[in-house]
């Protein structure tokens, strides 16, 4: 099972009074790198440590409004985010740093690079969803999932009362992990049956909805729409790794957002799936902190 984090329930406070849950792994005073979990994801999402002791990374796990301890902002966007994010890292004294998106985490670390480029060093995306007002990028979600987008985009005001009823761990947690793992690949179930992974899932899901399941609704709602930026946008270097055997996001949006981001250094894994952060942790942060190297020699 991948380490849990050193610190897990640590807060800092906004100016505008708001707090943002994050968790701490591995090297205090390392380079700070900022990873924004799937959805519904918390802060216990566990990620190897030994990666980031030896490169001496800094890891900070955030969770967005509504998620865990971070307080909900109502009526967001996505492009709140990076100001979020600036707040995070100037309440730390972090001057630049660098991003991993993971899963629905991808978008808002792509808002950063789109908006933000000047406190990045280096941006990832793993696993990553794309765009889906993109055309056929719905029909490649999970039947679950494209039901929720078809609600989100139809009939948003109703999607929490729906999640409520059929999207919410603390009502039924066997159903609700059984719903949300049930795309996966066999890369992926084979992840999932090793020890402790599955119970790491399940806790992040509980902490994630803690308060309930309107930050769920709501992220859900932002990432079925436009996002308010395109990918041919940023100019920021952006590496991206996608697993040719995730069956839990859109293959072609992850190909379209490679295609489309001028600076993107991308990798498609044969024979991986939707989980790959939790093997290839190490060569990502490498990736990542080579970046920012250069961001710092250029």
């Amino acid at each position: 099972m991948p380490d849990p984090p050193a610190a897990t329930d640590k807060r800092i406070h906004l100016k505008d009074g708001r707090s943002l849950g994050y968790a701490e792994h591995a090297v205090p005073a390392g380079t700070p790198v900022l990873v924004f979990p799937g959805m519904p994801g918390s802060r216990l999402l566990c990620l190897p440590a030994e990666p980031a002791r030896a490169l001496g990374a800094r890891v900070l796990i955030i969770e967005r409004p509504g998620f865990g301890l971070s307080d909900p902002l109502p009526g967001r966007t996505l492009l709140d985010w990076p100001d979020d994010v600036e707040g995070f890292a100037d309440a730390l004294g972090l001057d630049r740093f660098a991003v991993v998106g993971l899963s629905a985490g991808a978008p808002y670390a792509l808002a950063c690079a789109y908006k933000i480029p000047h406190r990045l060093t280096s941006t990832a995306i793993v696993s990553g969803l794309g765009p889906v007002d993109l055309p056929g990028a719905i029909e490649e979600m999970p039947r679950v999932r494209r039901a929720g987008a078809a609600i989100a985009r139809r009939a948003p005001r109703l999607l929490g009362l729906v999640f409520w009823f059929v999207a919410d761990p603390h009502r039924d947690l066997e159903r609700f992990v059984r719903r949300m793992t049930s795309p996966a690949s066999a890369p992926d179930r084979a992840v999932l049956a090793r020890p402790g992974v599955r119970e790491m899932m399940e806790r992040s899901y509980l902490e994630a909805t803690r308060a309930g399941v309107r930050g769920f609704a709501q992220e859900a709602i932002l990432l079925s729409n436009s996002w308010g930026f395109r990918p041919e946008e940023i100019s920021a270097p952006v590496y991206l790794r996608h697993g040719l055997e995730d069956a839990s996001v859109s293959l072609s949006a992850a190909r379209y957002a490679a295609r489309a981001l001028p600076n993107c250094q991308a990798t498609f894994l044969p024979g991986e799936g939707h989980w790959l952060l939790l093997d290839r942790w190490g060569e990502i942060l490498a990736a990542l902190l080579a970046g920012q190297a250069d961001a710092q020699s250029g």
